[in-house]
């Protein structure tokens, strides 16, 4: 099948089904046909006639920020028009923002929606600042008497206390206002740059089988192509961090880490306790690199491209053969997570075909309500098979907050992996109970390599960004400065493990899109952990388990996650909550390394 196209809107391409390959292509057309059909131009000019509705409304109600007032009937009228107003043009919004960065994902070369995305975001650039006026508004006035008396209010709890916090940590309204309508020139603008760079410099090479050589010259050609660069990608992440400093400390906070943990609902005593057992478990898993690096024919340490090579004469698996295995999976937990998977193809939600011109990460959206979209590059290794499964597992998420409003939906990424992390736990169970035994030492090194992609790597970022932030909160920072420390960062990580010659000065670059917000990392490793532990820790009670999980997807946009954790009987902040989140892992490892002895 030919990619959706929008360079001839009277003869749109087809999309969905499945390529010759037999992998399946998404279709948009149940959001709109095509860039250019009717359907879109008018649900575009719907947006914006609706954006200054909304202004007009909250001007003839005083929703800003202001002096503390009384709840009225005056008020309480308000209230109800304004909120489902508000989310009535967000739910709208986001519609069409998410299918214009769904074309963009599926086809990085599709300048018509590139240019409308431009242009879209710059007509709609106020309606995330007349939210920040709502936050305000709504804490002039008694919450707890406006909830008694208004059902809105009520269904919106967990929002109002929200924008509470986020008052607390409010600059002067002229301030706020500034700051936003300058995000497209310095953050957006960031992102922009990167995404052209990285899209010239392609991806880290797939160096797996090939020889030492060939995989030492792609690895430094790819080192050499971030090297040139690099004096842009610094100049930019030394401007978006002086940013996020300057912004966290003018809002009142210590440090953009504490800013991040209360946007994310998460303590830093949770944090603390999580990455103290990451670091308590660091040498099982350096013991693991040195069994695979012998079986890869190495002393005791692995090149950096190594990682997460696949075992030689791993299987690959076939797109059916994954499908199903997922299906199976995923029924052991429920009957509604099982036909997830079926229903998603059946649907065309799926875009699992490589192609160049492809965003190569894989990610999952809701483009409208029940209408996720789910992108990866398929190509029958084990970590396709648990990428699947991660994104299947948002795609579930997302299911169970279909009817929420778009305040309710304002999900914190560390929850939004929960049930990501879940659902590769069941994949990952999966596989080791289906492995012939052949192939039982391949697929337990494919959950330990996506076990240290997510957990390890999120403590390798996590320290790059602290010493990062540290040092620019002085001055900026050279390129060869922020090599050091990704260098740093990973030797005491993985420690002689990996080669240290081999590691990737220039990784702070190739990922920089995640160092473009602060410490968006982490909640990988909190997401996998969390589902992890919901998985083994009620293995035993299906029951129970699926009750757990499910309250904390369908109340995750309505109430606190430390407080919906303490309600399961579980501190988030007890170090022997994340220990044993992590006794799986270490039973991979010791069952590994015991194989990889007889192998050898």
């Amino acid at each position: 099948m030919v990619t959706e196209s929008t360079t001839s809107p009277a003869h749109p391409a087809p999309t969905g089904g499945a390529g010759p390959d037999g992998l399946p292509r998404w279709s948009l057309h149940t959001v709109f046909p095509h860039l250019h059909a009717p359907q879109y131009t008018a649900a575009r000019a719907a947006v914006l006639e609706d954006l200054q509705a909304l202004r007009d409304t909250y001007r003839r109600h005083g929703v800003a920020p202001g002096s503390h007032q009384v709840v009225t009937d005056g008020f309480l009228a308000a209230f109800d028009t304004v909120v489902p107003q508000t989310n009535r043009l967000l739910d709208a919004h986001r519609t069409i923002a998410m299918y214009l960065s769904a074309l963009l994902w599926a086809d990085a070369g599709d300048e018509d929606a590139r240019s409308e995305q431009a242009s879209f975001r710059a007509a709609t650039s106020e309606v995330f600042l007349l939210v920040e006026d709502l936050k305000a508004w709504v804490t002039r006035v008694d919450q707890e008497q406006l909830i008694d008396v208004s059902h809105v209010a009520a269904a919106h709890t967990h929002f109002l206390g929200r924008a509470a916090d986020a008052a607390r940590h409010r600059m002067p309204a002229a301030a706020e206002a500034l700051h936003q309508g300058l995000r497209e020139y310095t953050g957006a603008a960031w992102l922009g740059l990167y995404h052209e760079l990285a899209a010239d410099i392609g991806p880290y090479p797939v160096v797996a089988g090939a020889g030492h050589l060939d995989a030492t010259t792609l690895h430094q050609d790819n080192i050499g192509r971030w090297h040139a660069a690099g004096p842009s990608l610094a100049a930019a992440l030394n401007a978006i961090k002086g940013e996020e400093l300057l912004i966290s400390r003018l809002r009142g906070w210590r440090t953009p880490l504490d800013e991040r943990a209360d946007t994310e609902g998460v303590e830093i005593a949770t944090l603390t306790a999580m990455f103290d057992a990451v670091r308590a478990v660091l040498p099982e898993v350096r013991t693991y690199l040195e069994a695979k690096a012998r079986l890869l024919g190495h002393e005791a340490s692995l090149p950096w491209w190594e990682i997460p090579a696949p075992l030689p004469g791993s299987d690959a698996v076939a797109w059916h053969d994954a499908l199903a295995l997922v299906q199976k999976a995923f029924g052991s937990h429920s009957s509604d997570l099982g036909s997830l998977p079926r229903h998603a193809v059946d649907r065309q939600w799926i875009d699992a075909q490589p192609r160049p011109a492809k965003r190569s990460r894989a990610l999952c959206v809701m483009v409208a309500d029940g209408e996720p979209r789910i992108l990866l590059a398929y190509d029958g290794s084990y970590q396709s098979v648990l990428s699947l499964a991660h994104e299947l597992g948002h795609a579930h998420h997302y299911g169970r907050l279909e009817g929420a409003t778009w305040l309710q939906r304002d999900i914190p990424l560390a929850v939004s992996e929960t049930a990501s992390g879940f659902c590769e736990a069941l994949v990952g169970e999966e596989l080791l109970r289906t492995a012939p035994p052949a192939e039982h030492l391949a697929r337990l090194d494919a959950l330990l390599v996506r076990q240290c992609q997510n957990i390890v790597d999120a403590l390798v970022w996590f320290t790059v960004e602290e010493r990062i932030f540290s040092e620019r909160a002085a001055a900026p920072l050279s390129e060869g400065r922020l090599c050091d420390l990704m260098i740093e960062s990973q030797r005491e990580v993985y420690g002689a493990s990996v080669l240290p010659a081999t590691l990737h000065p220039y990784w702070w670059a190739a990922r920089a899109d995640t160092l473009a917000s602060a410490y968006s990392n982490w909640q990988y490793c909190f997401g996998t952990l969390l589902g992890t532990a919901l998985h083994t820790a009620t293995a035993g009670d299906q029951d129970e388990r699926r009750h757990l999980l499910d309250e904390i997807l369908s109340r995750s946009g309505t109430e606190r996650l430390s407080h919906l954790m303490r309600s399961a009987g579980i501190d988030l902040a007890d170090p022997a909550f994340w220990e044993g989140s992590l006794t799986l892992m270490r039973q991979h490892i010791t069952e590994f390394v015991t194989a990889a002895g007889d192998v050898a």
